[in-house]
């Protein structure tokens, strides 16, 4: 087997080297940071994108202020617009939240303002994939409002949750309440409602929807007994609230961050608790529990605590693509020994069973990092952000992290398995129903708050595959074969062209073709994806291929040989080889005589020194020796029928013995068209392997029998069929 691959000047004893890539449908997986001179970056969430790129929101503080931002990448991570969306500070507002609609809109939910002068309100904007703004609204009073989470529901509208402290119990005091707004696409107000209890301060930081009973489920956190518990709530699509349940301890500190609906239908809640400690003065740990969608109660629970305690949370929930397991995105500051750097916070991916039991837990750096968020991706794997001052060079900035993993959780670079430095603390959970007053009143405000931002850099970590390279190989190189084409190319490939220089075109991924003539063809294979096309062109000598020739089919009399091949077998310079070669005088020669026993198809081989050859066959028929009376008259039959149809196809010379024989037989214009000096050898009725035409023929026949008497014979011989 020959192949060739990236040959400028291929000659006919080449052979290219295979080429060792990944499979063009394989996940990919990078590790990127985005920096900027003199800023900090924060972001919060990340997202794919149905362009095949992504986006992420966040906060920049830099020489413009301090302003929310939406990124846009292209699908090689570059930066395709970078926008500021009004003045924000990271006070009370490290849950921004990004969305992809639908119809193709980007939404990011934020909060705008003041944190300390109480002057924060919920901010939407809305943007098209191409950087167009769309509207912005901004939604709060007399007040600090934050939005922490956003989806779109089935019907179509924007839900929105977060913190009030202009509406509900604590409207107008340092408290807040929980609160629960949908919205229309136009950034309308259908309604809000919000759950809480005065002088406490409750909050919600996550919202999911169950799509079998139309509710919503809202995370996050309350205050009950004096002590902060982790909430979780069932709100109808039309804003009553079904049920509102408190996850934790009498003084402890639990916290709710992420809510997402299972692949069952049932609910699961994850965030970070003391539980595993003395009281809330205690280092949380990540848990995750699972609830009954109807009633609130708890399936199970897990408290997942690190050998050396820091303060670690689970920020986010994605549900892994083959359904067997959850991932949770963690913020830890344990595992000590693979810290480095002044700031212990690190990224972490935690993997559980559908019974929470921990299957793999992994560290994305070594410190420095804050606010990790998870999103899974359409190849099965997961995206985490955050921001990270860790590989900021000069130090200190922080920096945008966006780790993209398969669905084995590998990234390819900067990782730590601490599976084995995890262990689980059960804890002493209670669930409680708690009263909570609810209201409403929010309504939309025109905000303007849009700019332009000064575009970051990427830097590539680790990449696999490294972007989009077009690469391919061939099997075979002669005229008239079919040449195999085999695509190397590494990225994610939607579509492939091959222009193969001779008119011929193929959209296979590896396709197949036949070149006509020896020459020499520039082949192109042009790859393309949602946002990238590249090509790859390569010389294809196609060398000379020879024709075969066999010759005609023969019929032989037993006994008796014939010479095969045609006139020529081949070119000169071509080597032969004849099959089978048993009954072959030379079957390494262009015209052998084969003296078969039988009826045998020979095959020739004609190879030219390029390597390329030909193939032919011919047909030797042997027949029976037909009776002769030896003792009987000399017999000259003057007509017979050569149509193969089993009855008088050959003309036989009959009497004898003879000890010596010759026939010669003429057409009509005396074109000698038959001979033989072999009594057994009959003809056929061809001449130079084609049928002769019907009609009378002239023969000459010579004879001489055992005692020296010879005899010559003349007359015609009629032929039809």
């Amino acid at each position: 087997m020959e192949k060739y691959v990236g040959m400028k000047n291929l000659i006919a004893s080449a052979f290219g080297a295979i080429l060792l890539v990944n499979s063009v449908f394989s996940q990919s997986t990078f590790q990127r940071t985005y920096g900027l001179a003199g800023a900090d970056l924060m972001v919060f969430d990340a997202i794919e994108t149905s362009d095949g790129g992504m986006a992420m929101a966040g906060l920049y503080v830099g020489s413009e202020g301090e302003v929310a931002m939406l990124v846009k990448l292209d699908c090689l991570g570059a930066v395709a617009w970078t926008r500021a969306c009004g003045v924000a500070g990271a006070d009370h507002n490290t849950h921004i939240r990004i969305m992809e609609t639908s119809d193709q809109r980007l939404v990011m939910v934020n909060a705008t303002g003041n944190f300390l002068a109480n002057t924060q309100d919920v901010v939407l904007t809305v943007s098209a994939l191409d950087g167009s703004p769309l509207w912005q609204r901004s939604y709060g009073g007399s007040g600090n409002d934050a939005g922490n989470g956003i989806i779109q529901s089935a019907d179509g509208n924007y839900v929105v949750c977060g913190n009030t402290g202009a509406y509900g119990t604590d409207a107008g005091t340092a408290y807040e309440d929980a609160f629960v707004m949908k919205i229309d696409a136009g950034g309308n107000v259908l309604w809000s409602v919000t759950l809480g209890n005065a002088a406490v301060n409750d909050g919600a930081f996550s919202l999911d929807e169950d799509m079998a009973s139309g509710n919503l489920l809202v995370g996050g956190r309350m205050t009950a007994n004096g002590s902060t518990y982790a909430m979780l709530a069932s709100v109808s699509g039309t804003g009553t609230v079904q049920w509102v349940r408190g996850y934790g301890a009498d003084n402890h500190a639990t916290t709710g961050f992420a809510v997402r609906v299972d692949y069952d239908g049932q609910y699961l809640l994850a965030g970070s608790s003391t539980l595993a400690g003395s009281d809330y003065t205690a280092a949380t740990d990540p848990f995750l529990i699972k609830v009954a969608p109807a009633t609130g109660d708890t399936l199970w629970t897990r408290l997942y605590a690190p050998y050396d305690a820091g303060p670690d949370h689970a920020t986010g929930i994605a549900l892994a693509a083959d359904s067997s397991s959850y991932i949770l995105s963690v913020a830890t500051a344990s595992y000590a020994a693979f810290t480095s750097g002044e700031i212990p916070d690190k990224h972490a991916l935690f993997a559980t069973g559908t019974d929470g039991m921990l299957m793999a837990a992994t560290l994305y750096n070594a410190g420095g990092s804050l606010y990790p968020h998870v999103r899974r991706t359409a190849d099965g794997g997961v995206l985490l952000s955050g921001y990270s001052n860790q590989y900021t060079d000069p130090c200190c900035h922080f920096q945008p992290l966006l780790v993209k993993t398969d669905a084995a959780l590998q990234s390819g670079c900067n990782e730590g398995a601490v599976t084995a430095e995890t262990g689980y603390a059960w804890g002493a959970w209670n669930v409680i129903a708690p009263t909570l007053e609810t209201g409403t009143g929010f309504t939309a405000v025109e905000f303007s708050g849009e700019g332009v931002l000064s575009f970051p850099t990427a830097q590539t970590l680790c990449e696999n595959p490294p972007g989009l390279l077009a690469a391919f190989e061939w099997e075979g190189h002669c005229a008239g074969d079919s040449i195999s084409f085999f695509d190397l190319s590494t990225g994610n490939v939607d579509q492939w062209l091959w222009d193969f220089g001779n008119g011929q075109t193929s959209t296979a991924q590896n396709p197949k073709v036949v070149f006509g003539s020896h020459a020499t063809y520039e082949v192109t294979l042009t790859l393309s994806n949602s946002c990238q096309s590249v090509s790859a062109t390569e010389e294809v000598v196609i060398l000379f291929s020879p024709a075969a020739d066999a010759g005609p089919d023969w019929q032989i009399v037993e006994g008796n040989e014939t010479e095969l091949g045609g006139n020529p077998t081949g070119p000169t310079s071509a080597s032969f080889q004849w099959f089978p070669p048993q009954s072959l005088d030379n079957p390494n020669i262009q015209n052998p005589d084969a003296f078969p026993d039988i009826t045998t198809q020979y095959q020739v081989l004609v190879t030219m020194p390029n390597g390329c050859s030909a193939l032919d066959s011919v047909m030797v028929i042997v027949i029976e020796k037909p009776p002769v009376d030896t003792s009987g008259s000399l017999f000259v039959p003057t007509v017979f029928s050569p149509n193969n149809d089993g009855t008088n196809d050959l003309l036989w010379v009959f009497g004898g013995p003879f000890t010596a024989f010759s026939i010669e037989i003429f057409n009509r214009w005396g074109e000698l068209v038959f001979e033989s000096d072999d009594q057994f050898k009959a003809w056929d009725g061809k001449f130079r392997g084609t049928d002769c035409q019907i009609g009378a023929y002239y023969f000459s026949l010579l004879v001489r029998t055992p005692n020296g008497t010879e005899s010559r014979k003349t007359g015609n011989i009629t032929l039809f069929r």
